[in-house]
């Protein structure tokens, strides 16, 4: 089935035209034509790249089109197959274009043999490229939004230490808005004056290519001047083996501090109950040796702690006392009822 092609001809003659048309309908093309013979009409012919398949640019000697309608068409679309006629074999202006970003350079007296397997070419080129670009921009969306998913903090800098992307959980946490982001605020605006060399400093050797395995704990500060205690991850972003920035999460350790100190309030409140208590408290592990007692329980055997701890039972009680304990330390473990007992 012939394959519709709609060309761009930039400043080609009559003769030029109707010998590509006899080429491409030789080819199986069924080809449309739209003419521009400036940058006006380029632009405006261009204005929806999806409307046209390639261009063609006839270079006369007179009329050196190809560098304003190349500079067009990758504004507009750089998938843009451009292809330049040339009445002239110019290898060095033909290796100069190519260069510039032009598809190919077809002698016009070559076309039958040269056309058809260009066309071919560059349209398949093209599709892969789009292709290629459909399956990046999946990539982009997946990563986005498991980044907005993320209960931490997301950015991304590029290689100056401005901020490229910043998830909104962060925009949220430090009172910024994506205006905000827009103007690249250079990272250190969110770290502590008295942080920022140590920062610079760690930056500029994830920036020189090194990967740091644990993370560093700084004061950020929101834009109300709120100081948040923070864990930053951050790893550099290489592109054909060059630094160009660096990507990290950001973890708020307020709520970790508020719970270690909420446990340590916790556990010293339990430490003041077991010592200041009346009874004696005595913790023994599985091979039955000492591994905590209460001061009530050191008083009970006249014994410093350093007598105590770390002693076997065998040490501290008689042996029938002793057999006794293990005996019910051995049912303990063995998924027992507690019961109680009476030693000497």
């Amino acid at each position: 089935m012939p394959t519709t092609l709609s060309l761009l001809l930039v400043g080609v003659t009559d003769e030029t035209r109707a010998e590509v048309e006899r080429v491409l309908l030789g080819a199986g093309y069924v080809p449309t034509f739209e003419h521009a013979q400036d940058l006006p009409e380029i632009q405006a012919a261009l204005a929806n790249p999806q409307s046209v398949d390639l261009i063609l640019c006839e270079d006369t000697g007179a009329l050196s089109c190809f560098p304003d309608t190349l500079v067009t068409a990758q504004c507009l679309d750089a998938r843009m197959p451009l292809l330049i006629l040339s009445e002239e074999h110019d290898s060095t202006a033909a290796a100069e274009a190519i260069k510039a970003g032009v598809s190919d350079w077809i002698v016009t007296h070559h076309l039958h043999q040269r056309l058809p397997g260009t066309v071919d070419r560059v349209l398949r080129e093209r599709r892969r490229s789009e292709e290629f670009e459909q399956i990046l921009e999946e990539s982009r969306r997946r990563y986005q939004d498991l980044a907005e998913a993320l209960p931490q903090v997301v950015f991304e800098l590029d290689a100056n230490g401005r901020f490229t992307y910043v998830s909104q959980r962060g925009l949220d946490l430090f009172g910024f808005t994506r205006e905000d982001l827009e103007r690249r605020p250079l990272v250190t605006t969110f770290i502590a004056e008295d942080e920022r060399p140590m920062a610079l400093e760690r930056l500029g050797r994830i920036f020189s290519g090194e990967n740091p395995v644990e993370g560093a704990e700084y004061t950020a500060v929101a834009s109300d001047g709120t100081k948040i205690p923070s864990l930053i991850y951050s790893a550099p972003v290489v592109q054909n083996g060059r630094v160009v920035g660096a990507r990290g999460i950001l973890v708020d350790m307020r709520t970790i501090r508020e719970t270690e100190r909420q446990l340590r309030a916790s556990e010293e409140r339990y430490r003041r109950l077991v010592e200041t208590m009346g009874d004696g408290l005595v913790t023994i592990d599985a091979d039955g040796v000492v591994t905590f007692a209460n001061q009530a329980f050191l008083d009970m055997l006249e014994l410093p702690s350093d007598r105590v701890l770390g002693q076997h039972l065998r040490v501290l009680y008689g042996a029938e006392s002793a057999q006794i304990v293990s005996e019910q330390l051995a049912r303990r473990l063995e998924g027992g009822a507690p019961g109680s007992y009476e030693v000497t």
